[in-house]
């Protein structure tokens, strides 16, 4: 599970398109979505479609450019020594738990210091979703790059472990490229 710079930075690109992408539309379900249900079936109207849109533009807003100096200050620093200290392991499931982990405790710093950028802000509710979806995020990251890193591997005969149908039985063989 030894990773080159290439991998890390193909990583740290996938988190950052997962985070920027799915950010925004979780966190407009996560504050919409309890009026909408309070409402009923209802169509919310007009107001609703116009709020949609400028929340949806604000939260891109932020979370592009706070994600990325999250990601450029502390968090890439931590994935790089998280993903030196797995090197070594090969248990896709603890990749996965740790990256994980890691991207809860990179979001919910990067939500209490955008907090403080504006005076103390308490920013309790958001950090919830902004923890939770980083999270997500930096396993994604993670999984895309090692699955197709896994391959090219594979299609150069080099010999890998691999978690035969994730049950956690593992040998260590030879791909042979199946083209």
């Amino acid at each position: 599970m030894a990773f080159t710079g290439g991998e890390y930075w193909r990583g740290l690109w996938w988190t950052l398109v997962v985070f920027n992408v799915g950010f925004p539309l979780l966190l407009i379900l996560w504050m919409f979505a309890p009026h909408v249900l309070a409402e009923g079936a209802a169509a919310p109207g007009e107001q609703w479609g116009v709020s949609l849109v400028n929340n949806l533009a604000m939260t891109a807003m932020f979370a592009i450019p706070i994600s990325g100096f999250a990601a450029v200050a502390y968090g890439g620093f931590a994935a790089y020594g998280l993903g030196l200290l797995l090197r070594r392991v090969a248990s896709r499931w603890l990749h996965r738990t740790a990256f994980f982990a890691l991207g809860v405790g990179v979001g919910a710093v990067a939500v209490l210091l955008f907090g403080l950028t504006l005076g103390g802000v308490p920013l309790g509710d958001l950090i919830y979703p902004a923890a939770l979806w980083t999270g997500v995020s930096v396993c994604a990251g993670w999984g895309i790059t090692s699955r197709r890193a896994l391959r090219a591997d594979a299609g150069e005969g080099v010999t890998v472990a691999v978690d035969e149908e994730e049950e956690g039985w593992w040998e260590s063989r030879r791909w042979e490229s199946k083209s």
